[in-house]
């Protein structure tokens, strides 16, 4: 409830569908399955991941998920240049 009073307060709303949350916790910590974060009736979905300025910070500040998608979409510029060379020198 707090969190609801706090915006009630400050005249301000949050849309649940878009809010998440993550624990930032090292491999060695446990951290407790059944955390939930409610505001008023709604829960928040806790992420093992989000995207912040760009960057992909996962729970254990790894750089594992944001190479992985740096490297699928590098992946697909390669593929899209490769078939416009391939394009151009068919055009000569």
């Amino acid at each position: 409830m707090y969190v609801k009073r706090r915006l009630n307060a400050n005249k301000l709303s949050l849309n649940i569908s878009k809010t998440k949350y993550i624990i930032f916790h090292s491999y060695a910590d446990s951290i407790p399955l059944n955390t939930v974060i409610k505001v008023g009736k709604k829960h928040i979905v806790k992420v093992k991941y989000i995207k912040f300025l760009g960057v992909l910070l996962d729970e254990h500040l790894t750089w594992r998920y944001h190479i992985s998608e740096l490297s699928k979409k590098l992946a697909r510029i390669m593929v899209f240049c490769l078939r416009l060379s391939v394009s151009s020198q068919g055009a000569y």
